[in-house]
Order: C-alpha cells, then sequence, then structure tokens
C-alpha cells in the first residue's frame, strides 16, 4: 500500500513538472508541425468544412446605412477558402471559391490542429472597445462537435493576426464592394 501511494505522489509531482504533459502528444504536436507530402494529400482528402475565421463589426451601427457588418472565411479539408462579406442592407456577397498556397494551407491547418489539442487560446484576452472582433471555430475531423479555438479582439497576439493576414490576402477589401444601397 506504501508503494502505491509513493507511485501516486511521484506520478503526480512529475505531472506537475512536466506542465500536465501526456505521453505521445508531445510526438502528435511535433509531428503536426512537420507533415510530409503523404501526410498532407491523407489530411487535403477529408471533406467538409476545416476553420471558420469570422471577423464581426463591434461598431455602433445604424440599420438605414449599408455598413459592413462581418467578414467570414470557410477553409475546406481540401484547401480551397471562400469568403462572405455582408453589409447591413445590400446583405451577403458571396466570393469564388480559391486555393490556397500549400505554405498557407500548412500554415492555418497546424495553427487549428495544435490550438485544438493545446487549448492555446482558453485564457487569452485582449482588451477592445470598438473596432472588430474575431471569432476561430475548428471542425476537427476526430469529433462530432466544432470547436471554438479563440473568440474576441485580437490585435496583438501574432498567430491571429497571422491567420487574419492570411485569410483575408486571398480576397480585396470590404470596401471593394460597399457600400452598395444607400438608405432612401
Amino acid at each position: 500500500m506504501k508503494k502505491i501511494s509513493i507511485l501516486l505522489a511521484s506520478t503526480f509531482i512529475l505531472t506537475m513538472f512536466t506542465g500536465c504533459n501526456i505521453p505521445g502528444r508531445a510526438t502528435e504536436i511535433t509531428k503536426i508541425e512537420n507533415p510530409n507530402k503523404e501526410e498532407i494529400s491523407e489530411i487535403q482528402s477529408r471533406e467538409g468544412l476545416m476553420l471558420r475565421v469570422s471577423q464581426s463589426n463591434c461598431d455602433e451601427i445604424s440599420r438605414d446605412e449599408d455598413v459592413w457588418v462581418s467578414t467570414s472565411y470557410e477553409i475546406m479539408w481540401d484547401g480551397t477558402i471562400t469568403r462572405n462579406v455582408n453589409y447591413m442592407l445590400s446583405g451577403c456577397i458571396e466570393d469564388e471559391s480559391v486555393t490556397l498556397s500549400e505554405e498557407d494551407y500548412l500554415t492555418i491547418y497546424v495553427f487549428a490542429e495544435s490550438t485544438y489539442l493545446n487549448e492555446s487560446y482558453s485564457d487569452h484576452s485582449e482588451q477592445g472597445s470598438d473596432g472588430s472582433s474575431w471569432n476561430y471555430v475548428y471542425y476537427p475531423t476526430d469529433s462530432d462537435e466544432t470547436v471554438c479555438l479563440y473568440s474576441g479582439y485580437a490585435y496583438s497576439d501574432e498567430d491571429l493576426c497571422q491567420i487574419q493576414d492570411i485569410v483575408s490576402s486571398y480576397f480585396p477589401d470590404e470596401d471593394y464592394y460597399g457600400p452598395l444601397q444607400s438608405a432612401e
């Protein structure tokens, strides 16, 4: 009985010192960061939505003006991306799907999968009262549930900003479209 207590105490202390690292998980994350061509093909053969990155206008919005309300980027497992831009009066404008570069695809995949496995943003928060907030929702293939990776202001985190820059770089600025209607 004393040996079991010592073993449990030792395991508890070891777990605390290693940051509650689960054996095998570090290997899994390393593998995610350096996928080979075969693994990339397997990842891209998955069907459906991988990640939705949404941006919402947090400024005061008048219902009488055709102002930008939100933008949603949908990144599919096959490496295509689509953008929907929403305006108060004009409604939704959907862009044609385009294919991400391999480098951008891998950056997005590694971000989403490692954030999902590590819960990297569970305690992250940024202050803001205007501008736009961001929402990152992951659709992992090992679960039927969607996972909110992060929701809130994202002005200073390097990884969140990098994903924003990647997804927005494939499309013209939202101002390119609107406002499309004027109040009468």
